[in-house]
């Protein structure tokens, strides 16, 4: 659970894109305020790093938050089976603070 505590908290500081860019999603971020602390250097890697590790589930609903800033961290918990979720979401933080940092 606390994986995707952190994971939830890394979704509300990005945001996805549909058909968006690492580019474009980082953006539109800082247009809305929406990056926090994370410099565009720092949001496109872990845009990078959620293409990379993320399934195509999972990944769509992070770009979709990190795009739009809606809070999908609900429909992500949902998603099956949650072990993989859980592990990909934990995969990405690790490599998040590893490579983004």
């Amino acid at each position: 659970m606390a994986v995707i505590t952190l994971c939830a908290g890394l979704i509300a500081l990005i945001g996805p894109a549909h058909a968006q860019d690492a580019r474009q999603t980082c953006a539109k971020m800082q247009a809305e305020d929406r990056l926090g602390p994370l410099t565009q250097a720092q949001c496109r890697c872990n845009y990078s790093v959620a293409e990379q590790v993320l399934d195509p589930d999972i990944r769509a609903l992070v770009f979709d938050a990190w795009y739009s800033g809606r809070d999908n961290i609900a429909k992500v918990e949902q998603l099956r089976p949650k072990p993989r979720v859980r592990r990909q979401l934990r995969t990405m933080a690790e490599a998040v603070v590893k490579y983004c940092s």
